[in-house]
C-alpha cells in the first residue's frame, strides 16, 4: 500500500512539474512576442477621430510580412491555462486588427480628412467597422449592436416612464461654488455603498481613498463627471453652475464605488489574469462595468428617491439612443434630421442635450457604444449564475482588465477561492 502511494505521488509530482514547465514556456514566449508587437507603433482608441486620422497618416507602416511572422509565432504557442487561452485569443485578434488597419492606411491620401462622418474617407464603411472593433475589442456587426441597443432602449424606456410618473419634478441643487457640500453629498453615498460591498460583490473591505474635485473643464464638456485613474480622482462636472441632487447617486455609482474607482483598484491587486501590456484596461470593459453597476443602485442603498432612479434610467435610454444614432450616422449615412427624430421620440425635453450628443458622436465615433455593449456582455455572462450572482460579479470585476472575450470563460473562474 505504501509503495503504491509513493508511486502515485511520484507520478503526480512529475505531471505537475511538466505542466508548470509548459505554462512557464508559454508565458516566456508569449511575453517576448508581445514585446515585439508593442515595439511597433499602434494607435489605441482615441476620442477625437479627426486627430486620430492625422496621426495614422504620419505613422510608420508595419509590413504585411512582419504581421504574418508574428501570427506564425503565435500559432506555435500552446496555451494551457484559461488565462493563457484568453491572452492567446486576444493577441490573435489584435494582430488581425493590425492587418486591417495597415490595409486601410495604405489607401489614405495626404488630403484624406475626417470632419464628422466617414464618407470623405476611402473605404468609409470599412474604416468605421475597424474603429468600432478597436473600441469594442470584439468583432460584432452593426446589426447585432442595433439589436442590443434597441432591446436596451425598450426595457429602459418602459422603466423610465413608470418611475418618472412617480417622481416629483425637483430643481434641488448645490451651487458649484460650494465644493465642500458637494463632496459631503458624495461621501454620504460612498458610506451607503461600501456597507453593501460584501453582500453584492464579495468584497469585505475596500479602503482606497478617492479624491473628489471639480473637473475644471469647459461648460461644453459632454459628460457630468470623469474618473482619472492616474491620480485616483473623481472629477465632477457641474452643469449651469450647479450639481442637481438627483444626479448624485447615479454619478457616484459610475465614477466611484462600485464603478471606475473600485474597478481600477481591484484589477490592480486582485485580477484573475495578468493585465495585457498592449491594452491594459479595455475601454469597453471599463465603461461596461461602470454602466452595469448603475443598475445595482437600489441594492447598494441608493435610488431611494424616484427622481434619482429616473435620472439613472434616463441615462440608460440616452446611451441606447446614442448607439443607434452612432451606427445610423457613420454606417448608414443618416442626416442629422433622422437622428434628431429618433431622439425626440424618446427624450423630447432638453434639445440642447440632443445637439450636444450628436456633436459628440460625430467627434468621437464608436466611443459611445462601449457603455451599452460592455454592459450587455456582462449581463449575458452572468445570466446562468443568478443563484450565485455575487460570486459571478466578483469574477467579472476581477476580469475587467481583459477584453470581453474573457467573459466567455467565466465558468472556469467560478469555483476558485475568492483570495486565489
Amino acid at each position: 500500500m505504501l509503495l503504491r502511494y509513493s508511486l502515485l505521488l511520484c507520478l503526480w509530482l512529475q505531471s505537475a512539474s511538466v505542466l508548470y514547465a509548459n505554462e512557464h514556456n508559454f508565458n516566456q514566449n508569449y511575453q517576448a512576442l508581445v514585446d515585439e508587437v508593442a515595439s511597433k507603433p499602434y494607435l489605441q482608441p482615441q476620442l477625437d477621430f479627426s486627430n486620430a486620422i492625422e496621426r495614422l497618416k504620419k505613422q510608420p507602416k508595419i509590413a504585411e510580412n512582419t504581421v504574418s511572422e508574428w501570427q506564425a509565432k503565435l500559432q506555435k504557442l500552446t496555451p494551457h491555462t484559461t488565462c493563457q487561452k484568453i491572452a492567446f485569443q486576444s493577441l490573435g485578434n489584435h494582430l488581425r486588427r493590425i492587418n486591417v488597419r495597415e490595409s486601410l492606411k495604405r489607401a489614405l491620401a495626404k488630403e484624406s480628412q475626417y470632419s464628422g462622418d466617414f464618407s470623405a474617407l476611402p473605404n468609409a464603411r470599412l474604416w468605421y467597422l475597424h474603429w468600432l472593433e478597436t473600441w469594442l475589442m470584439d468583432d460584432v456587426t452593426p446589426s447585432e449592436l442595433q439589436k442590443v441597443a434597441f432591446n436596451e432602449l425598450q426595457v429602459a424606456f418602459t422603466q423610465y416612464q413608470k418611475v418618472s410618473s412617480q417622481a416629483h419634478v425637483s430643481t434641488a441643487a448645490i451651487p458649484a461654488a460650494e465644493h465642500q457640500k458637494i463632496v459631503a453629498a458624495f461621501i454620504t453615498r460612498e458610506q451607503q455603498v461600501k456597507a453593501n460591498l460584501q453582500t453584492m460583490l464579495n468584497l469585505p473591505e475596500f479602503d482606497a481613498p478617492l479624491t473628489i474635485a471639480p473637473s475644471g473643464l469647459p461648460e461644453s464638456f459632454p459628460a457630468p463627471g470623469i474618473y482619472d485613474n492616474q491620480t485616483q480622482r473623481f472629477l465632477y462636472h457641474p452643469q449651469n453652475g450647479e450639481m442637481h441632487l438627483s444626479h448624485f447617486d447615479w454619478l457616484y455609482l459610475h465614477e466611484g464605488v462600485p464603478g471606475h474607482h473600485l474597478q481600477f483598484n481591484v484589477v490592480g491587486t486582485e485580477s484573475l489574469c495578468p493585465t495585457n501590456a498592449i491594452v491594459p484596461i479595455p475601454f469597453v470593459s471599463s465603461e461596461g462595468w461602470a454602466a452595469y453597476v448603475e443598475t445595482l443602485g437600489k441594492e447598494m442603498g441608493l435610488y431611494e428617491k424616484p427622481s434619482s432612479e429616473a435620472y439613472a434610467l434616463k441615462w440608460r435610454v440616452l446611451r441606447a439612443l446614442r448607439v443607434l444614432i452612432d451606427i445610423g450616422i457613420h454606417y448608414e449615412g443618416w442626416p442629422d434630421e433622422k437622428a434628431k427624430e429618433l431622439w425626440q421620440t424618446y427624450l423630447p425635453e432638453h434639445p440642447e442635450i440632443m445637439v450636444r450628443e450628436i456633436i459628440r458622436i460625430k467627434n468621437w465615433p464608436a466611443q459611445v457604444i462601449t457603455y451599452v455593449y460592455g454592459k450587455y456582455r456582462i449581463e449575458k455572462a452572468i445570466q446562468p449564475y443568478q443563484s450565485n450572482r455575487t460570486t459571478a460579479l466578483n469574477r467579472v470585476l476581477r476580469l475587467s482588465n481583459q477584453p470581453p472575450l474573457a467573459l466567455e470563460q467565466l465558468a472556469d473562474f467560478m469555483s476558485i477561492e475568492n483570495n486565489n
